[in-house]
């Protein structure tokens, strides 16, 4: 943050005093009220009560200056926090007593939130701390997910909150996202097989096969077994097993999710879980099954249909 004068890092300043009453002690806080609604106090008997307050003061403003926090720890003049959406109410409290300037970048999608002490609302979060001087700036146009793909994550969008406008995909790939259903004890071989499939048509791009967390073992081996990939959870081969949770925030040209309806009821953010699934892929998804294909996944195609 550039301050150009002093007038203008004093304004600064006075924008801050209700930090410092946050940040002071309770009984200095209440010195101050007590200073205010006395006036009988004489200068000798009111100058021990008061310096401590203003010496703690001047210590917060001065650890501005030098970047320096006096009750521990580095103070950070800028901030910038990705996946904001899955920070918890402590870890907001953590992240703002760092940046005493409030200077903060944040980069989140609440949609994609899949911690249970994660955030739906970015007002919750950041209104006891910032009140309204925040801005939010949302990213309408959306350059990994073609616009096949984005369709059906936006039905999924659509049932996490209706009022939320999906993004615009910039580009369309001809392919359009299918289903197949098989038997359930069929599963583990079935999905291998799908996976060495769509891996054949893949030269050296990547696929990675989405499962339920606690399937990652018995659907990864499976899917090892038949295509040699990275070890289930791993990522640095052609074709990955992962949770929803371990692919959030990477992306694939292919992607292949089993048993959606149990990812959904693995957590309660299912919905947001789906959607992070869904939106991993660049080119193409396919989706396998084994029960009843959830409602918020009837845009997908049959496959073969």
């Amino acid at each position: 943050m550039e301050i150009s004068s002093e007038q203008e890092y004093v304004s600064m300043l006075y924008e801050r005093l209700d930090d410092l009453r946050t940040r002071a002690s309770a009984r200095l806080a209440r010195v101050l009220r007590d200073l205010g609604r006395d006036s009988r106090l004489t200068h000798n008997q009111a100058r021990p009560l008061v310096v401590p307050v203003i010496v703690e003061a001047l210590a917060l403003l001065y650890a501005d200056r030098i970047g320096a926090d006096p009750f521990g720890g580095p103070n950070l003049l800028n901030e910038t926090v990705d996946e904001a959406q899955e920070r918890s109410e402590m870890a907001w409290r953590l992240l703002v007593r760092r940046c005493p300037t409030r200077w903060m970048t944040l980069v989140g999608d609440v949609a994609q939130t899949g911690d249970p002490a994660g955030t739906t609302s970015w007002q919750r979060v950041l209104g006891p701390h910032l009140g309204d001087r925040w801005r939010l700036e949302p990213l309408t146009l959306n350059y990994r997910v073609p616009a096949e793909i984005m369709a059906v994550a936006s039905d999924v969008l659509a049932a996490i909150d209706p009022s939320t406008a999906p993004p615009r995909s910039v580009r369309e790939t001809g392919l359009l996202p299918w289903h197949v259903e098989v038997p359930r004890g069929e599963l583990p071989e079935r999905l291998g097989e799908f996976a060495t499939r769509q891996a054949a048509g893949l030269g050296e791009r990547r696929l990675a096969v989405i499962v339920p967390e606690t399937r990652l073992e018995e659907l990864g081996g499976a899917v090892t077994a038949v295509t040699a990939p990275a070890p289930p959870g791993e990522r640095d081969r052609q074709v990955t097993v992962l949770t929803t949770r371990q692919a959030k925030g990477l992306e694939f040209d292919s992607v292949l999710i089993a048993e959606p309806a149990q990812i959904i009821a693995e957590s309660p953010r299912g919905l947001n879980d789906l959607y992070v699934a869904l939106t991993r892929a660049t080119q193409c998804l396919g989706v396998v099954h084994t029960g009843e294909l959830p409602a918020v996944l009837s845009g997908l195609v049959p496959l073969g249909g």
